[in-house]
């Protein structure tokens, strides 16, 4: 993977001035994907430097760019502020406004100037927007229609289409130069048979045991990893915030450098709140579930019967580590429910495949009785035929 490398810029500043006339007062058009200046309309392509890297293959130590660096770091952009909401806590990053109301995009409470906190660090680069909002529109209309039957009379009376927010999520991309060691035992089934009658009968299964061991090298390309722990964290209980994770996987090789441009016209940020240190122990976790994997969908297929691992062993010969933001669509609900509980629910758009999926209330009345018919009507059609 090549790494997004920022251009040299003032401390006071990270917006890339028009090439006609110099004014910074700039922004992202999704539908021409292109930077247009406001003062003089005049747009060009965003930069696309990258900076020249070794193959994944000849990576050896530890790269951390800087982006990557501790998040108690604070960069110096003056063309952004950073919002906490005191409701969901969430830290949102966005181009400095006049307006008098803002609402945070996950739970929609408003924020003012009063929450405002340090803006966090730069990340090296970022993805940007593709779709727009009237095709993430079409997206979630289509995915709520398909669900409309049994979804929440309240919900969809107070669905909006103009409620969704074009939000950068934080995320590191990781690639790996490893080497893996793996050992343990693989079954082959030779045969199947039953043996006896009624409660008497037994299935039988005869196969051979091999004890299996395999060394080999291996690289991994652009693992992404969430880089915030508010949608890190998979626990339904309070949100569906990890619907997020079913609208990877995000064309990282695409990434240019960052600039504040691509907040500015209502586009959002979060900040990044894992590091390195934090995130170390889940990315070794998936460096050896993917070794795994790597070897029983290439070399192991012939054992049929079951593949017990032993002894796992991954080492890593070189990693390179970047962050990034990725671009959401975002559509957020609060269910209040009859005990006086709350679920937020969420629908997201992949903001360049258009990939689609959230969680929509449910009308239990409705799903209850459509299954209590249901079973009337099998009870009702087993004694015909009966």
């Amino acid at each position: 993977m090549s790494t997004a490398k920022a251009k040299p810029t003032a401390s006071t500043t990270n917006l890339e001035r028009c090439p006609k006339c110099g004014s910074t007062d700039t922004h992202y058009d999704i539908s021409e994907q292109t930077l247009r200046c406001k003062t003089c309309r005049s747009k060009w392509n965003p930069d696309t430097t990258l900076i020249a890297q070794n193959e994944v293959a000849n990576l050896k130590g530890l790269e951390i760019s800087a982006g990557t660096k501790d998040t108690a770091k604070k960069s110096n952009d003056q063309e952004v502020m950073t919002l906490k909401c005191k409701m969901c806590h969430a830290e949102i990053t966005l181009a400095l406004t006049n307006e008098s109301t803002i609402k945070c995009h996950w739970c929609r409470h408003t924020l003012s100037v009063a929450d405002q906190i340090q803006n966090g660090i730069n990340p090296d680069g970022i993805l940007p927007f593709t779709l727009t909002k009237e095709k993430a529109q079409e997206k979630i209309s289509a995915y709520l229609q398909k669900r409309r039957f049994f979804a929440s009379p309240k919900f969809v009376a107070e669905f909006s289409l103009e409620n969704i927010y074009p939000i950068y999520l934080p995320y590191l991309i990781v690639d790996a130069n490893l080497h893996s060691s793996h050992s343990g035992k693989a079954a082959h089934l030779v045969k199947q048979y039953s043996q006896g009658s009624d409660k008497n009968r037994r299935t039988y299964y005869d196969y051979d045991l091999y004890s299996f061991s395999r060394d080999f090298n291996l690289t991994i390309n652009d693992l992404t990893i969430e880089g915030n722990s508010n949608y890190a964290d998979h626990n339904t209980a309070e949100s569906t915030q990890n619907v997020i994770n079913a609208i990877m996987p995000f064309d990282t090789k695409q990434l240019i450098p960052y600039s504040a441009q691509f907040l500015q016209g209502g586009f959002r940020s979060e900040k990044r709140n894992l590091n390195f240190a934090d995130l170390e122990q889940v990315v070794n976790y998936q460096f050896k579930d993917i070794s795994r994997h790597q070897i029983m969908d290439k070399d192991m297929k012939q054992y049929n019967h079951g593949i017990k691992f032993e002894s796992d062993k991954v080492d890593t010969t070189g990693a390179r580590w970047v962050t990034a933001l990725l671009p959401v669509w975002l559509y957020s609900y609060l269910e209040v429910k009859s005990n006086g509980s709350q679920l937020l629910h969420y629908i997201c758009v992949n903001g360049r495949t258009g990939e689609t999926c959230g969680s929509v209330p449910i009308n239990t009345a409705k799903l209850l009785m459509t299954s209590a018919i249901i079973e009337v009507l099998a009870l009702i059609l087993l004694v015909l035929f009966i």
